[in-house]
């Protein structure tokens, strides 16, 4: 069996699908088996190359977009969908992630200038190696006069959209505890992504901004671009944790990190903090979960099966990190039975 990766582009205009051949031909893993405009014979064509990944154009009117990704992608294919940003793409992003899609890369504003995402389209297809989308199948002691007494923090990256969409609505709408997300995502993308959990969710999710403070029921989301760490405010006996966003320099090309919300976040909390690491690729998330286990808070890891891409979870699993490993569907009853929740 050959260890290359078989990639099917998708894009109505030949250009650029010549320019993502030669750019992906360089790499002698990477073989090109195809490419099409013409859609009404891509299902057949995808199916005959023996593609792994697809990298698919969202085309004009955009719902035609998750329509054809819906159409050519039956087999659930991990798709990079590569397209330009704006406000109708990001309204139609969590859709076509719900359709396959498992990542994204911004086209260049010009075709000429599709060599100076090379890398990022190189690192997003290897992120698919053999990681095929799957289908998905404590007590704390209260710190005194912090409010809420408990968060959970949360970590993901590839395929990360849709685990904490399958997620998000498995937390009640009296969850006893406050919820701070990173999921790894452009900075135009994270608006959208939010109202989407929000309206998949019982408790309130939304973007984090400056000052947001923690709060039980409340889900923040990272906004792509920032990273997200938190201060202590004071309001009489009272403390809350407070969103400070920044634009220090980006990690490992990343900007959120979870190592940096994560690693903020644990020593307001010590022992009251829950850290998560979902699917994804990288380490990110190893820092921040060791910051966790020494404040005395619980780790829990997706486990490989249920993972999109097995890389984030593992590594904090092979740095002996992970209290538990658990399938996507059992995380969320786990964090219940740690905080005593009863349904």
């Amino acid at each position: 069996m050959s260890d290359k990766l078989n990639v099917f582009i998708i894009d109505d205009n030949v250009m650029v699908r010549y320019a993502l051949r030669q750019i992906l031909s360089q790499e002698s893993d990477i073989i090109v088996v195809g490419d099409s405009s013409d859609h009404s014979k891509l299902e057949a064509e995808i199916k005959r190359s023996g593609a792994d990944v697809l990298i698919c154009d969202i085309p004009l009117p955009r719902e035609t977009g998750t329509k054809r990704l819906k159409q050519v992608n039956s087999k659930r294919l991990p798709t990079i969908v590569f397209t330009r940003s704006d406000d109708a793409m990001v309204k139609d992003l969590v859709p076509l992630l719900e359709a396959g899609a498992v990542a994204f890369v911004l086209k260049p504003k010009k075709d000429e200038d599709i060599d100076s995402v090379r890398a990022e389209l190189v690192h997003e297809v290897r992120a698919q190696s053999k990681n095929k989308i799957k289908q998905s199948k404590t007590s704390f002691s209260a710190s005194s006069f912090l409010d809420p007494l408990r968060v959970v923090a949360i970590g993901s990256s590839t395929g990360g959209p849709e685990a904490l969409s399958n997620i998000i609505g498995q937390f009640p709408k009296d969850f006893p505890a406050g919820i701070v997300i990173v999921q790894h995502m452009p900075k135009d993308f994270t608006t959208r992504f939010a109202e989407r959990l929000n309206h998949l969710a019982q408790i309130t999710v939304k973007e984090a901004q400056n000052g947001d403070v923690v709060k039980s029921g409340l889900a923040l989301v990272a906004p792509g671009g920032f990273h997200m760490v938190f201060n202590i405010e004071h309001q009489g006996r009272r403390q809350f944790a407070q969103v400070k966003l920044n634009t220090d320099p980006p990690q490992w090309k990343l900007r959120p990190t979870v190592d940096k919300m994560m690693s903020s976040i644990a020593p307001i909390y010590g022992s009251n903090i829950i850290g998560v690491i979902l699917t994804g690729m990288g380490d990110d998330g190893v820092v921040g979960m060791k910051a966790i286990k020494n404040a005395g808070g619980r780790t829990l890891v997706q486990d490989e099966s249920t993972s999109v891409v097995y890389g984030m979870a593992q590594e904090v699993v092979k740095n002996n990190l992970a209290d538990e490993v658990l399938p996507l569907t059992k995380i969320v009853p786990r964090i219940l039975e740690m905080l005593k929740v009863k349904l």
